[in-house]
């Protein structure tokens, strides 16, 4: 049963006329109310005839008071529905109270807003060209340096954005040409060989981020890397992409010169099947991006790898036993990121010890999809054969993110997903787990449940999971992880029943309860941490609102063609990287 408005202080109670109401009912005054009635009026009127008129505000009066007899006043010759009504003092007395008291408000109103309307006016004849040059002009120098540097962010990343700020306006020039940062990405995809030189000079001497697309470079009468060369000292990462064969006609030799890189702390290779990245001399180098090849041996200080096995033929055969040596050549490696595109096939694996063994790898991330791949006929490995070979006792964080294309059983989902998890002899201190099972058009069904087996993760500290499918925890011995914290965004299809048996599992562990940090669900529109009568959460459950990233964030196309040196971009969540997976292809029959 719905509830009875709220009356205001102006309300008030007044006999009903004959034949309107029960006998004995009082009629319920509000001006307020009389004022939204006309207001949903003139609202209905407005998006219909798109246009205010006097005569269209009298008409919705006119109907209103026709529609309530109650309303009578509201028309402009409103007449009495009978003589005794006409001389009824009391009647007349009320209705003038009623037309004054909303009259009271309406011209507070119009005051209020009268008063609102001349002081914008007043604004906006003050917000001219000249007057926000003013505004401007009175920022102190520091803090104008401090706009324009945010503007040309992010700063590794080749763009024209520190020649468009300096050509602002004279003061913004003078200002831009003092930060040298804004200048020292360089790319042949977006600089000429004059621009490439003015990146230089006004760079001083900093450290310069280079990148060189053969692609693009014919567009240019002279190679952009032509200028950057002799000042390869000062690079601090260097990715190119494409090259051409050396026996190439249009092949340029300059990208093939043996570079001496002292500073070169990231290296970026795309397709580089005669691996000229050998040749060059880079001592301090830390961190390498491969994609669309195997890299072959060339530095045992790399920390940080990241590898996208994407070919462009889905036919095409991967060495994977190229890849397991080059591992096996990066012994400090901390951080591996490692992206499978639909259909990854390899060669058959002839090593007879196929383990790979990274001593000091603490983070491993992977992007994969969940597709045909287990059911293809061959004897390849799959990406899940491949991730079970690694082990690495000193791995703390994995990051998993599943993209669900096809329309597949819960079950087999579920096993895909959990073959993913590293075996506990392999990673026996994993305490971090972060999921991301995104599915397309509901791939399981409405009523398909995602099982996630967490026993193989008996250390599991940190739980982040983001998924549009049900999902449920399950433990063979219904034991739950020593949790410290939890995370659940944009849980869609999770309920109030997961957060119930969440809740009645960790409490299973006094200990354990007591050592919870905090539950989180941000974004999960079916859970009701606080309304539900099953939750005692003590507190350590909470709801947020998900916050949405900024548009200008939202549309940035993070591309490996550019010279992003890292697909998992630090203010993104996993599931919008899985955006970026293209389907699997389609095999015509």
């Amino acid at each position: 049963m719905d509830s009875e408005p709220e009356t205001t202080d102006y309300a008030f109670e007044v006999p009903s006329r004959p034949g309107h109401g029960s006998p004995g009912d009082n009629i319920k005054f509000d001006p307020l109310l009389i004022l939204e009635h006309c207001v949903g009026s003139l609202r209905k009127a407005y998006i219909k005839k798109k246009i205010y008129s006097k005569e269209t505000v009298m008409n919705i009066m006119c109907s209103i008071a026709e529609s309530n007899p109650e309303y009578s006043f509201l028309h402009a010759k409103s007449e009495s529905s009978s003589a005794d009504e006409a001389w009824n003092p009391q009647r007349i007395s009320v209705t003038l109270v009623i037309m004054e008291k909303t009259k009271f408000l309406l011209d507070n109103l119009s005051s209020s807003l009268s008063e609102n309307i001349a002081r914008t006016k007043h604004r906006a004849k003050r917000i001219t060209p000249d007057f926000l040059g003013r505004g401007l002009a009175s920022l102190p120098d520091d803090i104008l340096a401090i706009i324009i540097k945010l503007a040309a962010e992010p700063l590794e990343r080749p763009s024209m954005r520190a020649q468009e700020l300096a050509g602002v306006s004279r003061r913004f020039r003078a200002v831009a040409l003092r930060l040298p940062r804004i200048w020292c990405a360089v790319s042949s995809g977006t600089h000429n060989f004059e621009n490439a030189a003015l990146c230089l000079e006004r760079s001083k001497n900093m450290g310069l981020h280079v990148s060189s697309r053969e692609a693009y470079e014919h567009l240019h009468t002279r190679n952009p890397l032509e200028a950057l060369i002799p000042f390869a000292s000062r690079w601090l990462s260097f990715s190119y992409s494409r090259y051409r064969s050396s026996m190439h006609p249009l092949a340029n030799t300059k990208n093939r010169t043996p570079l001496q890189l002292p500073l070169l702390e990231h290296l970026g290779v795309t397709a580089d099947n005669e691996h000229i990245y050998k040749e060059y001399f880079m001592p301090n180098l830390r961190s390498a991006t491969f994609r669309n090849m195997i890299p072959e041996p060339f530095s045992e200080n790399l920390t940080h790898l990241a590898m996208a096995f994407d070919l462009p033929d889905h036919s095409d055969f991967w060495d994977i036993d190229g890849f397991r040596r080059f591992l096996h050549s990066t012994p400090l490696l901390e951080e591996l990121r490692l992206r499978f595109e639909p259909q990854f096939q390899t060669f058959i694996c002839d090593l007879p010890e196929p383990e790979v063994l990274l001593p000091c790898l603490k983070t491993l991330s992977v992007i994969t999809v969940c597709d045909d791949e287990e059911d293809s006929e061959g004897e390849w490995e799959t990406a899940t054969d491949f991730l079970t070979s690694i082990r690495a006792p000193k791995l703390t964080h994995l990051l998993l993110g599943i993209k669900v294309f096809i329309k597949r059983s819960s079950e087999w989902v579920s096993e895909f997903v959990n073959n993913l998890l590293p075996l506990p002899s392999n990673s026996p201190v994993l305490g971090f787990l972060d999921i991301a099972v995104m599915g397309v058009d509901r791939p399981c069904g409405d009523e398909d449940t995602i099982h996630i087996r967490y026993d193989g993760v008996p250390r599991l500290t940190h739980l982040k999971l983001e998924t549009n499918l049900k999902v449920v925890l399950v433990h063979p011995e219904d034991r739950f992880f020593p949790l410290r914290r939890a995370e659940f965004i944009r849980c869609t299809n999770i309920k109030n029943d997961f957060v119930a048996t969440l809740v009645r599992g960790l409490r299973l562990d006094p200990v354990g309860w007591k050592s919870l940090e905090g539950v989180t669900f941000r974004g999960c529109p079916y859970v009701d941490v606080n309304g539900n009568s099953k939750i005692e959460p003590e507190g350590k459950f909470v709801y947020e609102q998900y916050r949405h990233p900024h548009t200008a964030d939202a549309e940035v196309k993070f591309d490996w063609n550019d010279d992003e040196d890292d697909f998992y971009p630090s203010s993104r969540t996993i599931a919008s990287l899985l955006k970026r997976l293209c389907p699997p292809p389609i095999v015509w029959d």
